[in-house]
């Protein structure tokens, strides 16, 4: 008769009626593997809290892919303000969205505001005044370099308010102390 051996960290032992008849690595990756942080459809920041950035990027999460080699899920994003793929962007760089608070000095997509679809890029500083977190929309006081675009706005002297979606505002900053140092 044959004897089965299965082999673990430790070294040979023999298999107990307790014993998988299988080998102990097998299920090594599905142990760890947990389901993916952001589902697709989410919003998103993307930055490197290694080089304390500047600048946090918004992006929509597309899909995930599980790398057993790394133990981590890799992205595929759509990045807010260049509508440009990004692929398989490692998730140490991804972080959930928070909405701004008012008063944060941040960058706006200046053409966004009058065309939400818009592919133009035009980034003006800008100050949030508040948020709808059920909308996914800032209200913001851009710069008066703003006024360059054809923007349909309730416009002051010095300022035009407008309504901006998340996705075409940039957080600029210390990003790391923006989310409390997480």
């Amino acid at each position: 008769s044959k004897i089965l051996r299965i082999v673990h960290n430790d070294g040979p032992m023999q298999p107990s009626s307790s014993t998988s008849l299988s080998s102990d690595h097998s299920d090594d990756h599905e142990d760890k593997k947990v389901e993916p942080t952001f589902d697709v459809g989410a919003l998103v920041e993307i930055y490197d809290p290694t080089n304390h950035s500047p600048f946090a990027f918004p992006a929509t999460v597309t899909s995930s892919t599980y790398d057993p080699d790394e133990d981590s899920y890799k992205y595929n994003l759509i990045h807010g303000i260049t509508k440009s793929k990004m692929e398989n962007v490692d998730e140490n760089m991804i972080h959930a969205y928070e909405a701004q608070e008012g008063g944060t000095e941040s960058l706006c997509n200046a053409a966004a505001a009058s065309s939400p679809t818009s592919e133009d890029i035009f980034m003006v500083p800008c100050t949030i005044v508040s948020h709808s977190d059920d909308e996914k929309l800032y209200e913001v006081i851009l710069t008066p370099e703003a006024k360059k675009t054809s923007l349909r706005t309730t416009r002051r002297e010095d300022e035009a308010r407008v309504s901006m979606p998340y996705l075409s505002v940039q957080r600029i900053g210390n990003v790391e102390k923006s989310y409390d140092g997480n």
